[in-house]
């Protein structure tokens, strides 16, 4: 029996005590990250203060279609991922394959947005528009820059405030000629609230396969936000069922791309077949009056306001009154087949509307909000590293001790 027993402790103390002691360092390893990522972004943390913003007003109209040209519009995707950073973020296919299956598709305009590495390449050539998705936090809240110029590394990676997620778009913005809100209701990366008080963001990607974000959309619009739609693959691998299925089309095959962006004058498009003829003929405002035209068959057509569905029609062609409690007025199209046709909003505003910036920085709640962090980091290093400094102070002390004696 006592014998049993020393082969217990002598068992506790060869594989147990080791074990433990493995644990505990690998612990302090993922502590030790975890501060090296969260110190570093959470201390430029700006607090701010937003303000309420007004629905769009005006009794004149806003219409992002008036001058549609349909003949020669370009089809175009701008979220795709390749192979990037040796393999380990998620793309199956080179650049180059990516490029060569979406002319083959007739895009004119096919970006690459791997994270935080800008890509010029599209399959049209005459056409370069680099891009990359912004963001390696564990809620996804990530934003598609577009026409960057650099790579702005800022980001709060476990959780974020509203205060921060508007810094983050704030910096990408610098740098950057559009941003777009990737994939908003993804692991809820972006809240009703967000859309209530974001600016600064030009693009809402409403469809993808992996987020249908039209609601937030008009949560936006609801508080005077003009943002656009957008529809994109999200690509992954071209092996991939969706490929194709969710895409951009732009006014004219010769249109500057920037200033249409800027105009909102495309339409988002989910595609449930690999061939359709949904498309758009043109959306005319006259006085307070919107005529619509779309192409392709048994079409329904909705009117979409602040206030939900506004008028239905079962054709392609007809007239819709702006009335005067409507702030805003979209259309959705379904087909047959089920495919999908949303247009940007034509909305009211007003002339010589002077622009307001809708937040501001609090400096009070900004030095709180930096000190309650180095607080925390100084708790977390301490607790780690407690033994360690018992163990100096030991040293300390009776080095003090001995030379006194002597």
């Amino acid at each position: 029996m006592q014998a049993f027993i020393h082969f217990l402790v002598s068992l506790r103390k060869g594989i147990f005590v080791p074990l433990l002691s493995a644990i505990k360092r690998l612990l302090l390893f993922f502590v030790l990250v975890f501060i090296g990522l969260f110190f570093p972004f959470y201390m430029q943390t700006e607090i701010y203060d937003f303000f309420e913003t007004e629905p769009f007003s005006g009794n004149t109209f806003y219409n992002p279609y008036q001058n549609w040209q349909n003949q020669g519009s370009q089809k175009a995707n701008f979220h795709a991922h390749s192979k990037a950073w040796l393999g380990l973020t998620n793309g199956e296919n080179t650049p180059k394959e990516i490029e060569k299956v979406y002319k083959a598709k007739g895009y004119g305009i096919a970006c690459l947005s791997n994270y935080q590495s800008i890509s010029e390449q599209t399959a049209s050539k005459g056409n370069i528009v680099p891009v990359y998705e912004h963001g390696f936090n564990l809620k996804k809240t990530h934003q598609l820059a577009i026409g960057s110029e650099s790579v702005s590394y800022l980001e709060f990676p476990f959780f974020q405030n509203l205060s921060q997620k508007q810094m983050v778009i704030n910096r990408i913005k610098e740098h950057s000629r559009f941003v777009a809100l990737a994939h908003p209701t993804l692991r809820n990366g972006y809240s009703a609230n967000d859309m209530a008080y974001l600016s600064n963001y030009d693009f809402i990607e409403v469809l993808s396969p992996y987020a249908n974000s039209l609601a937030l959309w008009d949560t936006a619009l609801k508080h005077g936000k003009k943002e656009w739609c957008m529809a994109n693959d999200d690509l992954h691998a071209i092996k991939g069922e969706n490929m194709g299925r969710y895409y951009n089309i732009i006014s004219g095959h010769n249109a500057n791309i920037e200033m249409k962006l800027k105009e909102g004058c495309f339409y988002a498009m989910h595609a449930t077949t690999n061939m359709n003829d949904l498309s758009l003929i043109s959306l005319k405002m006259k006085e307070d009056s919107l005529f619509f035209e779309f192409k392709g068959n048994d079409l329904k057509v909705s009117a979409i306001t602040e206030h939900g569905v506004f008028e239905n029609f079962n054709k392609g062609k007809g007239k819709l009154l702006f009335s005067k409690n409507c702030h805003y007025i979209r259309l959705e199209v379904l087909d047959e087949s089920s495919n999908l046709l949303i247009t940007n909003p034509v909305l009211r505003e007003m002339k010589n509307n002077v622009a307001i910036s809708p937040f501001a920085i609090n400096d009070f709640e900004t030095m709180l909000y930096r000190t309650a962090v180095l607080c925390f980091t100084i708790l977390l290093l301490f607790i780690c590293f407690s033994k360690v400094t018992a163990r100096v102070n030991y040293k300390v002390k009776d080095m003090i001790f001995r030379l006194t004696i002597e």
